[in-house]
């Protein structure tokens, strides 16, 4: 029976102890408890379970107790599962007791528990646009209401007033205003297919981007182009042509290639204003007579290369004074600060001017080319009076050109003054010389036999180019178009005691005019030069002739050659140098003869200095850190000219030098530290060649007639210029 009683009771203190005693052991161990917790401290989520592991031996009782560091009691311990969580964060330390008659063993782990962490938000808003799917179709400058939109997100909820609207096309020529609804409107200048876009992000930057097209229609009908016309890459093909009718409106490579905010504002409209449908909008309001109104067509620079061009495109004046009627096309090189154009004249009335231009054109390719229109005027007074143009389908095609290979018929001679005594020396196509003498801007090689089948010349024209008639070579060479020089010259006819005469076979598919004969000190007969002469009469006719040109040997007889402002082709065949010697020189009532130099410098104070400083070059510090001492000219003392606003700078004094009826050209060397609008000369008041409107070292060379009392440096109103001069060259060119 006692034995009965001592079970039961051993029982209910089992029972007593289930949630503070984890295990029973047996009694009367002569053995310590001992006691391993296996698993490790560790971070979990409210509600979230940490295993509680241990291993223990020689225990009659283990109990486990739960505290935490603040005094909460939200922590709970399964004995049965050995599991413990809680409901509150907080740092918690979970003690493991074992013990028996022989003593006992403690250990603890900490839990950190913290609110858990909740899965990541991947799911996008949704973006909610009525109608969407509509046909949106709207004229030129109307309005037009957009949509109802809403935007809804599961976890941020409504994201109606974070829906951002904006153009997924380009946004040029396009309102979107916003109205006191919260609904936007919309209105566009420029025809074509519009995309408007709807985006929202939900604080987990998960979005949405919805569309919805809006067709605007143009005031005009719009050109129809042939399939593939409007790929800008034809112009890497041969004979295929390129249109930009500005269809895609601003989307298109041409018009992407283009800068619109300039001196002359573009924007592309099609309204009322335009020719067909879009058309290119070019704006003068803000140009003045000195302005540079160059607009350049920029996705055409990649392209430009040797080849017969040919360039088309329709004009029209929409209001405002266009400067002699006339727009310029023009083509330069990457560095050069002139750019010569072809003339075309342009209605004014209203009526649109379709222009057209054809000339194979030669590209030295060391340097990008340029191509685009600009306005001119000489007349500084002249008024634009809020010109605005419109251009359109303007067409490009480039045929390729081959140069030819000279064929050799002996080795090449190496030409000397010496050589052009008597009948002087001939160049030919078959001369490896022709080469060294032809071949600067605007000439090119070409075989016969690819003269021949309508590219360049018809089988009746092609009988023209014999022997007979001066074609002695295997080559011959065809220029055409503005800026063409083909004489390089200057080793042979320097000598100012001898008078050299050129003589060119030529022969005309067509009448020509605007050609000219032309001296430069230019490499590549580019920038600045002189006519020696215009060719005209009978010598402009079609067929076969004889040009030539007798000038006094200079020194600066860099090159002679041609130019042309017009689109003409002239086929040249034999060049022939001669010399003879020089007959007596005319020279002025002072005594000076063509080619007579006089060199006036800023040390010699030659002029009166009316709004002008004479300066020491090693005391002035540039904008760029260095002194002005350092730049190539400037060593003594210079001249300083810093104004604005119609002031005239005295620099030299030219009364003593330059003679009535005499020609003259003056070159000086500038350091332009600041610019605004453009730098002019001024000759007595009475004429204002534009010199620059670029900062920097620069050499210029200007020509002027008569007497000059002084020769001086002018800023318009609304321009301002800070310049150096150190010296100015006074040549004597030409005596009438």
């Amino acid at each position: 029976m006692r034995t009965k009683i001592k079970m039961l009771l051993s029982a209910i203190l089992c029972f007593v102890f289930v949630f503070s005693f984890v295990a029973c052991g047996d009694k009367g161990s002569a053995e310590k408890p001992t006691l391993t917790i296996t698993s490790k401290e560790q971070t979990i989520g409210i509600g979230e379970k940490y295993v509680l592991e241990y291993t223990v031996d020689h225990a009659e009782t283990v109990t486990v107790t739960v505290t935490e560091k603040s005094g909460k009691e939200s922590g709970r311990y399964n004995e049965t599962s050995r599991e413990f969580t809680a409901t509150e964060t907080g740092i918690y330390t979970l003690t493991v007791k074992a013990v028996n008659e022989a003593g006992s063993a403690e250990k603890s782990v900490v839990v950190t528990v913290k609110e858990a962490e909740k899965p990541a938000d991947t799911t996008a808003p949704v973006i909610t646009i009525q109608d969407k799917e509509k046909e949106r179709i709207v004229k030129v400058g109307e309005s037009l209401t957009l949509p109802t939109v809403t935007a809804s997100d599961d976890t941020d909820g409504d994201l109606t007033s974070a829906v951002e609207v904006g153009m997924a096309t380009s946004p040029r020529g396009v309102e979107l205003k916003k109205g006191e609804n919260g609904n936007y409107t919309f209105k566009a200048q420029v025809a074509g297919e519009h995309k408007i876009s709807y985006y929202v992000e939900d604080k987990a930057e998960n979005y949405d981007e919805q569309f919805i097209d809006v067709t605007v229609t143009p005031a005009k009908a719009e050109t129809v182009l042939s399939e593939g016309e409007n790929d800008i890459s034809n112009l890497a093909k041969d004979n295929v042509k390129f249109t930009e009718n500005f269809e895609e409106g601003y989307n298109g490579s041409f018009a992407k290639g283009l800068t619109y905010d300039t001196i002359v504002p573009a924007s592309i409209s099609g309204g009322e204003d335009a020719i067909a449908g879009n058309s290119l909008i070019l704006d003068y309001e803000n140009c003045v007579a000195t302005s540079d109104t160059k607009f350049y067509f920029g996705a055409v620079q990649d392209y430009i290369k040797t080849g017969k061009w040919t360039v088309s495109l329709d004009v029209k004046v929409i209001e405002g004074n266009l400067p002699d009627n006339k727009i310029y096309l023009f083509f330069v090189q990457e560095g050069q600060t002139e750019a010569q154009g072809i003339p075309y004249e342009v209605k004014t009335n209203g009526d649109v001017t379709h222009i057209e231009y054809s000339a194979i054109k030669v590209f030295d390719t060391s340097k990008p080319w340029y191509m685009g229109f600009f306005t001119y005027t000489g007349n500084t007074s002249f008024q634009y009076n809020g010109l605005r143009l419109a251009m359109d389908n303007i067409s490009l095609t480039r045929e390729v050109v081959e140069d030819a290979t000279v064929i050799r018929t002996q080795p090449a001679k190496t030409i000397t003054a010496d050589d052009l005594d008597g009948s002087g020396h001939t160049f030919t196509g078959d001369d490896d010389n022709y080469s060294d003498v032809i071949g600067s801007s605007g000439a090119i090689y070409l075989q016969k036999d690819k003269l021949v089948g309508g590219k360049y010349l018809t089988e009746e024209q092609f009988k023209n180019i014999t022997p007979e008639n001066g074609f002695n070579g295997s080559t011959v060479v065809f220029t055409t178009g503005q800026q063409t020089g083909f004489l390089s010259v200057k080793d042979l006819c320097i000598d100012p005691a001898y008078d050299y005469t050129l003589t060119l076979k030529v022969y005309l598919p067509a009448d020509i005019s605007g050609w000219h004969w032309w001296q430069s000190t230019d490499a590549n007969m580019q920038v600045g030069g002189n006519s020696l002469g215009q060719l005209s009469g009978d010598q402009c006719k079609a067929g076969v002739h004889t040009w030539t040109l007798k000038v006094q040997g200079n020194a600066k007889n860099i090159n002679l050659g041609l130019y042309s402002g017009n689109q003409n082709t002239v086929f040249i065949g034999d060049v022939t140098i001669s010399r003879s010697a020089h007959e007596t020189a005319q020279k002025t009532p002072n005594g000076y003869a063509v080619g007579h130099t006089w060199t006036l410098t800023a040390k010699d104070k030659p002029g009166d200095f009316n709004n002008v400083s004479n300066v020491v070059p090693s005391e002035i510090t540039l904008s760029d850190g260095t002194k002005l001492s350092e730049k190539e000219g400037f060593t003594d003392s210079a001249l300083q000219f810093n104004k604005s606003d119609n002031k005239t700078g005295e620099m030299f004094r030219l009364n003593k030098i330059c003679e009535t009826g005499c020609i003259y050209k003056i070159t000086f060397t500038m350091y332009v530290e600041t610019v605004t609008g453009s730098l002019m000369a001024n000759f007595d008041n009475q004429k204002f060649p534009v010199l620059t409107e670029k900062t920097g070292l620069q050499t210029v060379s200007i020509t002027n007639e008569g007497l000059i009392d002084f020769f001086s440096l002018y800023v318009a109103g609304g321009a301002s210029a800070n310049v150096y001069v150190a010296s100015v060259t006074i040549e004597l060119i030409e005596i009438k």
